[in-house]
């Protein structure tokens, strides 16, 4: 979605991305739903929503 040009495969910015690739992951509800992002969207919705779809 989004890049930084900061050259092709430097050992320095792999080992960033590999190192935070495994604590977390995310991805953009637009490409791919997740079931966390759906039951938090359902909770806010009943909070400011009331209720409505």
């Amino acid at each position: 979605m989004g890049v930084l040009n900061v050259g092709h495969n430097h050992p320095r910015i792999v080992a960033a991305v590999t190192e935070q690739l495994s604590r977390v992951r995310h991805t953009a509800f637009q490409v791919a739903a997740y079931e966390p992002y759906i039951a938090l969207a359902e909770r806010l919705n009943r909070l400011v929503g009331k209720g409505e779809a």
